[in-house]
């Protein structure tokens, strides 16, 4: 379940905050989404929805990592692409042609790798940590 959840997590995280980072007319709205994510009562909605849906390994999963993970990874994801889209070698790659999609998710994902290994490491302890508050 843990594992499940942290692979989601990462998946969403990476996706909003390399999209955010690298797209300057995306960042402000992605941004504010992350926000209302990062300001909603969790485990309290997490045990109303369970009310309502019949608890199973995958759906526990999924509703952790839509609703606790991906935020707190897409804003670090975020800080780094902003950093990294200033080096050398991305500037290169913009002004020899290289299409936007494959900057963002070949040249940068290689460097944010390590860090989102990280991330996920620890969004498999928050996982399994919430999934035991909950105690389906």
């Amino acid at each position: 379940m843990g594992f499940l959840a942290g692979f989601i997590t990462i998946v969403i995280g990476l996706a909003i905050g390399i999209v955010a980072g690298f797209i300057n007319l995306m960042d402000e709205p992605l941004m504010r989404l992350t926000d209302v994510f990062l300001a909603m009562p969790t485990l309290p909605l997490l045990i109303a929805i369970a009310e309502f849906v019949r608890p199973s390994i995958f759906s526990v999963s999924i509703l952790i990592a839509v609703l606790i993970g991906w935020p707190g990874t897409a804003r670090v994801v975020r800080s780094s692409v902003l950093s990294l889209k200033t080096q050398p070698y991305i500037e290169v790659a913009k002004l020899s042609g290289v299409p936007s999609n494959q900057i963002m998710f070949r040249d940068i994902v290689k460097h944010i790798l390590p860090l989102s290994l990280t991330y996920a490491l620890f969004s498999v302890i928050a996982a399994v940590l919430t999934e035991a508050s909950l105690d389906l």
